[in-house]
């Protein structure tokens, strides 16, 4: 098991059980990352990067996925 502290916070439109599409794909919802302020500090010139990989935690997930 590993453990880790998280640096930020997830927001989505999405909010109902449920309700979110299975693909990002089929939709047009947008959400925001919210970095806490301790951490930001390290994501200063982020701009220069294509991507930017993203580690989530689902904390009202029901199901563990199947390993």
């Amino acid at each position: 098991m590993t453990d880790f502290r998280p640096i930020g916070v997830a927001h989505s439109p999405l909010t109902t059980r449920g309700a979110p599409p299975f693909q990002s794909t089929f939709s047009d919802a947008k959400g925001t990352i919210e970095i806490f302020p301790e951490f930001r500090e390290g994501l200063l010139n982020i701009e220069g990067f294509s991507h930017l990989i993203i580690l989530s935690c689902f904390d009202r997930a029901t199901q563990r996925a199947l390993t």
